[in-house]
Formats: structure tokens, C-alpha cells, sequence
């Protein structure tokens, strides 16, 4: 296999469509821990994983938060990733081991609500908006 890093380009805005599908994505308090669009970095990740392709993510789960329908009712990053269909999530408190499942993994839609980039990694805090199963639970 061939080792392939990209440098200096914002991941979310990345033309993928030359790039063969990988089977191994490392993130170390990478993007997925600091890109305001989220929802485009997770996306992007999975359709560049092939079918039981491993993403190993070292993150702070809890900087990250969703809220889902209820006000009341908030997800950190690592129990979002776990509810995703298509995904096998291993691992807690931020060092997690996710494989891909399913040949398309599709990433409920949710919005940003508030971002500082103080700390270690970025506060992130965004709101859920698709209509998936698991956020009526």
C-alpha cells in the first residue's frame, strides 16, 4: 500500500473524487476534533473509507455536543458517532476505533450552534435537524 497525507487544505472543501476509497483514516485531535462543518468532515471521512475500512479517532467527546429534539436532551460526540447506521463504534473517552460497515453511511443532518476555539480540542455545539430514528430516542 502507498502512505497518503494531504497538508494546508481545508478537508471539508477537498475534491475526493480522484481518490481510490482507504482503508485506514487516522485523526489525532484532527479535523473531526476541530472543522466548524462537522457534518461535511464526517461525511467526506466515510465516503473516503471503503467497507471495513478503520477510522482511529483520538478526540475529547465531550467538547463536542449535540442536542437533540428535547432541549434538555444532549449527546456528546462519541454516543453521536454510536448512533450512526453503517458504523462499528469501539473504544470510550475519546480513543475510539470506528469501522465502516456499510457501503454508504449517511450522517444525520445537524447545524452549528456554537463554536470557540479556545481549549484543547475546539468547543463545538451543534443541533440536530434530520429526521433519523434514533433521535427520538
Amino acid at each position: 500500500g502507498k502512505l497518503w497525507t494531504r497538508e494546508g487544505e481545508v478537508f471539508e472543501l477537498m475534491d475526493l473524487t480522484d481518490i481510490r476509497s482507504v482503508n485506514l483514516i487516522t485523526d489525532v485531535y484532527g479535523v473531526l476534533s476541530y472543522a466548524k462543518d462537522l457534518h461535511q468532515a464526517l461525511q467526506k471521512t466515510f465516503q473516503l473509507m471503503a467497507v471495513e475500512g478503520v477510522l482511529f479517532l483520538k478526540t475529547e467527546s465531550n467538547r463536542t455536543q449535540f442536542q437533540k429534539k428535547d432541549p434538555q436532551s444532549v449527546i456528546d460526540f462519541e454516543k453521536f458517532l454510536r448512533s450512526i447506521p453503517g458504523l462499528e463504534v469501539e473504544g470510550q473517552f475519546g480513543i475510539l476505533k470506528i469501522r465502516k460497515k456499510a457501503e454508504k453511511v449517511e450522517v444525520p443532518l445537524f447545524r452549528l450552534r456554537r463554536y470557540d476555539p479556545q481549549g484543547f480540542p475546539a468547543y463545538r455545539s451543534y443541533e440536530l435537524i434530520s429526521s433519523s430514528s434514533f433521535l427520538e430516542n
